[in-house]
């Protein structure tokens, strides 16, 4: 499968395991990673349009995809950096620094998860959300 199938306007194709149970994925099938990462690229630029397009969607919802996706991002790049070290030593100790920013990213996701659940929004008709007391 060409890894830029997606960006061609091509769909990938269908999976050879169940994209929900990971553990359907066929160990030796050299298919299987390629099309999962195309999905996932496929998948990410329909989101971004969606959310370009589209007003229509509750505020926390983007906070909470953003938490989630990133901590799969993370597990991706940390899974996958000592295999592409193996090949490019520089390119793997990047993505490994780069799945240690995505960890960063996801903690403030997380935090800003927990405020969309915890503190009512500015605009809420039942009032602004509390502010910080005054510094003693």
């Amino acid at each position: 499968m060409d890894p830029d199938a997606s960006s061609t306007g091509e769909n990938p194709p269908v999976m050879a395991c169940n994209l929900i149970d990971p553990s359907t994925v066929p160990a030796e099938d050299e298919t299987v990673v390629p099309q999962a990462l195309g999905h996932l690229r496929t998948a990410a630029r329909y989101a971004c349009g969606a959310v370009a397009r589209n007003n229509c969607y509750p505020p926390e919802l983007p906070v909470a995809v953003l938490a989630d996706t990133t901590a799969a991002m993370y597990e991706v790049a940390r899974m996958s950096a000592r295999y592409v070290g193996d090949y490019w030593a520089e390119a793997g100790a990047r993505t490994n620094r780069a799945a240690d920013l995505l960890a960063q990213v996801r903690e403030l996701l997380d935090a800003a998860r927990h405020h969309t659940i915890l503190v009512p929004a500015d605009n809420d008709p039942g009032g602004p959300a509390p502010t910080a007391a005054p510094a003693a």
